[in-house]
């Protein structure tokens, strides 16, 4: 893990962990980008402390049997440095890991974000064909990596879509809906915020889960592309509209 760069916070109490994208092949570097932009929002909100944003280089590529045990090996280490509450963020498939991983547990955990989430594995939302136009997200480039985070699980293509469908996170159980309520209970705000792109290829993987999950899961959309508002050259004022309601639904849960 390492500090984004910026100075002159002090160590806190509080993280947000961040699990940068890259479709499980690579890792995007939007963790700083974001660190700016949500540290601005939560300074206009006066707080008197910020969180620590930190990243997880997690080995690439991503499969489902590690990358989750190195997340919690990470937030066992938030732990023991004395961090009591963490929040868990990241876009793309860096969001659909933040997602796995709160509903997998871990003390001290009382939220996750995911900008632009990947939820669906098994690629059948509306949306990667109607916004494909728009986007820069390819259904091939997203299968080989669903197929590479999956390969240790399964060893045949058919075997590989039902476990897609398996893995994906368009629904909840009755458990997951459990966990995610008793957090809601001790947080007293959704203990999930997913942000989605208008025209991103992704979507509707957002939305629908928003939609079976009623006061569980809040879901933003913004204008652009899958990943815009990460990016550094492109701005649009739903992207603020975007962090001010990230900054607010962090310090619920932080306080």
């Amino acid at each position: 893990m390492s500090q984004c760069p910026l100075d002159g916070v002090l160590p806190p109490r509080s993280a947000i962990l961040w699990l940068p994208g890259g479709a499980f092949l690579l890792r995007v570097p939007t963790c700083p980008i974001f660190a700016q932009r949500i540290w601005s929002a939560l300074l206009a909100a006066e707080l008197p402390r910020l969180p620590g944003i930190l990243e997880l280089r997690y080995t690439l590529p991503a499969d489902a049997d590690t990358t989750l045990v190195q997340v919690q090996d990470a937030l066992r280490y938030l732990r023991n440095e004395g961090y009591e509450k963490v929040i868990l963020a990241g876009d793309s498939a860096g969001g659909y890991l933040s997602l796995r991983a709160l509903l997998e547990g871990s003390e001290g955990v009382v939220g996750a974000l995911a900008i632009c989430p990947w939820l669906d594995l098994a690629l059948s939302a509306p949306s990667l064909q109607r916004n494909r136009s728009f986007c820069f997200l390819s259904p091939s480039w997203l299968q080989v990596g669903r197929e590479r985070f999956l390969q240790r699980l399964s060893s045949s293509p058919s075997k590989g879509l039902e476990l897609a469908r398996k893995f994906s996170l368009t629904q909840l159980t009755e458990l997951q809906r459990l966990k995610l309520s008793k957090l809601q209970q001790t947080g007293g705000s959704s203990p999930v915020l997913l942000v989605a792109g208008e025209l991103d290829a992704l979507c509707d993987d957002a939305s629908a889960l928003a939609a079976v999950s009623p006061g569980l899961v809040q879901s933003v959309e913004v204008a652009g592309f899958h990943d815009a508002l990460l990016l550094p050259l492109l701005g649009h004022p739903s992207h603020a509209l975007a962090y001010e309601k990230m900054a607010i639904w962090a310090l619920k849960l932080l306080r």
